[in-house]
């Protein structure tokens, strides 16, 4: 029961510093759908389905992460089985789909019991969608052990930036900065355009 205890809790403050970014255009969606004598209990109750959804997510994990010790013969073929789920996972149309997915916000009701059951189912679907995209990554990062703040902050950096992209038809293909990337390559050519204009 603590090992269950510490690894949720653990789990679940790792993942809202992560996934807080990703639930932004979620959170907006409640915002503008919502009455605003309703809003923050919309939140309140989106939350919750996305945080129940996620330490599960984290004992899955965690359970995984423990069988991969076990059968690994030392931490850098461990951290190497780690990178190749990821890179796999990453570049799979499951992935894909799962990111479509992301991006698909449910209508929600206005009034009453409809509107709560309509939030926290909201936030129970977003959020496994969001496990089935980022699940690879987490357990890579989470599998660091020396380099584990920088393992999840590399990861938080490219679960945000795989989510700018569009949704795309699901095929093999390395994704995450094409469209963030695009939109720094458009910053710097607009500032240098300004720069020449002065």
């Amino acid at each position: 029961m603590g090992w269950a205890l510490s690894v949720g809790m653990g789990w679940l403050l790792m993942a809202i510093a992560m996934m807080t970014p990703l639930t932004l255009q979620p959170l907006m969606h409640i915002w503008i759908a919502s009455f605003n004598d309703r809003r923050w209990r919309s939140f309140a109750l989106f939350l919750f389905g996305f945080l129940v959804i996620w330490l599960i997510a984290g004992w899955g994990t965690k359970l995984l992460e423990l069988a991969m010790k076990r059968y690994a013969l030392d931490g850098p073929i461990q951290v190497g089985l780690g990178v190749a789920i990821a890179l796999l996972w990453q570049a799979s149309p499951l992935k894909q789909r799962c990111l479509n997915q992301c991006h698909a916000h449910r209508p929600l009701a206005a009034f009453g019991r409809a509107a709560d059951l309509d939030a926290l189912r909201f936030g129970l679907e977003h959020a496994i969608w969001c496990v089935g995209s980022c699940w690879a990554l987490m357990l890579f990062a989470d599998s660091l052990s020396q380099w584990h703040m920088v393992g999840m902050a590399l990861v938080a950096l490219l679960m945000y930036c795989e989510r700018m992209d569009p949704p795309k038809s699901p095929s093999w293909r390395l994704r995450g900065f094409q469209t963030a990337l695009l939109r720094l390559r458009r910053a710097y050519q607009n500032q240098r355009s300004l720069h020449a204009s002065i």
